[in-house]
């Protein structure tokens, strides 16, 4: 059965704590929940133990669940509502016959490396986070609007669902890390540095920097193929796939 998530209890919150796609839905409910523009659902079986948790945010569906989940149930409930992108893992992905989109390696922070001696802020504006993220978009990629990334970003920060640093070159920031946080859990969303400064080890600095912050926290990112080896070199290891997931046949 699917329904409502009224209020998130400690079963529910030790479900999200294996995987990326449980730091991103964690971090949401602490910033967003009882807001009509954020919803979140809870399946459970047939004794009432939660076997899945999805939330909907700005379009988009992230979906935690468990081996134990109703996967047919949980995609005729997905296409009920027109979901186009889910975020989850790769099992959750299979079971519910989602076809891959924009999918990497599922990563966990296994060790901290060493301070970098490169300065860095954690104390950054959003406004500072937004310029790096906006002028390191590849080819083809567009940056998110400002305005839209501005509120989120600042609305998040002062609730305890986001945490963010900056590498300094030449004593203005140059590169960004931002994670989206939960109590016990965080979720890598973004690392970028200047075009002009790379080469110096700054989105590294950065990267180490928050993790340092995020403290003892369950640490997940996700990885592309050219980004796989940066993530390694900072104690990350490999612990499955995830990422975007569509309904849709390509």
């Amino acid at each position: 059965m699917i329904r409502l998530l009224d209020t998130l209890k400690e079963e529910q919150r030790r479900l999200c704590l294996h995987g990326p796609a449980g730091a991103r839905l964690l971090s949401g409910y602490q910033a967003y929940a009882g807001r009509p523009f954020a919803l979140f659902w809870v399946q459970t079986d047939k004794t009432g133990c939660t076997t899945a948790l999805i939330c909907l945010l700005d379009e988009n569906f992230t979906l935690c669940c468990s081996p134990d989940a109703d996967g047919e149930e949980l995609a005729a409930f997905l296409s009920a509502l027109g979901a186009q992108r889910v975020f989850c893992e790769k099992p959750a992905g299979l079971a519910l016959g989602l076809y891959p989109m924009e999918t990497g390696t599922a990563l966990r922070l296994d060790r901290l490396m060493p301070p970098s001696a490169v300065p860095c802020s954690l104390d950054a504006a959003p406004g500072e986070i937004y310029e790096i993220l906006a002028a390191s978009a590849g080819p083809g990629l567009s940056p998110p609007d400002r305005t839209a990334f501005h509120a989120d970003l600042s609305h998040r920060l002062r609730h305890g669902a986001a945490l963010a640093a900056t590498a300094l070159w030449e004593g203005k920031p140059a590169a960004c890390a931002v994670a989206c946080t939960a109590a016990a859990t965080a979720y890598i969303s973004g690392v970028a540095t200047l075009p002009a400064c790379r080469g110096r080890g700054l989105g590294a600095a950065a990267l180490s920097a928050l993790c340092r912050d995020l403290g003892p926290r369950d640490i997940w990112a996700l990885a592309l193929p050219q980004t796989l080896h940066f993530y390694e070199k900072l104690g990350f290891v490999p612990s499955g796939t995830a990422g975007w997931y569509t309904p849709r046949k390509p």
